[in-house]
């Protein structure tokens, strides 16, 4: 038994475990994904382990013991990313972009509500690493010195490399142009998983940013191109309904579209925006995509 808990294919092995478990409760739990067919809940259930395999595979490069803590680093960067997500899902109902991570002068604002999003049953996803750090400071347990080999590793890779390929011929045929129509980011979660749809949204940042930099004027004539192209007429049940009127824009900082009409011990939290939202002389849309 000792000798099989000293092996780092093991150790491995075991946090790919967890990893996978708690990604896929999460789902579940946390997200509301909208599944609603066998091949999006086989998605579902199979898509963590992809990233699983090839972010934690990147550990077993390493040397003896040093492949056990950079297995646990990963473990713990991949956690975070996670619960991440799951805070923010809660208040926001959307997922964390590049571009949100890095406003983090606002962070120091919210502890109050950050605070207010955690709940008890949190303490789950964060088992497996203390698992794992404990049974890494094992003293009983002679870590090997060697690095593994690399057929090995070659073959964790490749089984992630494998599996996300298969998950993404899927995702695509379920729906197609999934890695384009990037609206609605709880697609990209469904096919591709949390984790894979942190680095696409990392590629697409890079991408944006990049185009940004090296925009020229020449650009707008394939802009007015697309646009011609791709011409939709105007809904006729909207266009013009607001000609000659005044237009009051209402901004609520943080206020979430599921308040509208809800009541709280029989009465109404928002009565006087559920007039508006309910009104006759109102427009009222619930459901659009922002681009942050």
């Amino acid at each position: 038994m000792k000798k099989l808990f000293s092996k780092p294919l093991f150790y491995f092995f075991i946090a790919v475990l967890f990893m996978w478990i708690k990604s896929y409760m999460s789902y579940k739990v946390e997200f509301n994904l909208d599944i609603s067919d066998s091949m999006q809940k086989t998605l579902l259930f199979i898509n963590p382990i992809s990233s699983t395999l090839i972010f934690l595979g990147l550990a077993l490069f390493a040397k003896g013991k040093r492949a056990i803590v950079w297995t646990l680093i990963l473990s713990t960067i991949m956690t975070v990313i996670l619960y991440s997500n799951i805070l923010y899902y809660r208040f926001f109902n959307d997922f964390v972009t590049l571009p949100t991570l890095t406003q983090t002068s606002n962070v120091g604002h919210l502890g109050g509500s950050i605070a207010d999003l955690v709940k008890a049953h949190d303490i789950f996803y964060f088992v497996d690493i203390i698992l794992l750090i404990a049974l890494l400071f094992v003293r009983k347990i002679e870590w090997p010195k060697a690095r593994l080999k690399f057929r090995y590793t070659f073959m964790v890779l490749a089984a992630g490399a494998i599996a996300f390929a298969i998950n993404l011929h899927y995702a695509e045929k379920d729906r197609p142009e999934l890695l384009t129509r990037t609206f609605d980011r709880n697609y990209l979660v469904k096919y591709l998983g949390a984790y894979n749809y942190t680095v696409y949204d990392a590629v697409q940042t890079f991408k944006n940013s990049k185009q940004r930099a090296f925009a020229s004027s020449d650009d707008l004539t394939t802009v007015k191109n697309f646009s011609t192209s791709h011409y939709a007429a105007p809904n006729i049940e909207y266009a013009g309904k607001a000609k000659g009127k005044n237009i009051i824009k209402i901004h609520l900082e943080s206020f979430q579209s599921f308040l509208i009409n809800y009541k709280l011990n029989g009465q109404e939290v928002t009565p006087f925006l559920n007039s508006l939202a309910n009104g006759n002389e109102f427009m009222y849309f619930d459901n659009f995509f922002h681009q942050t």
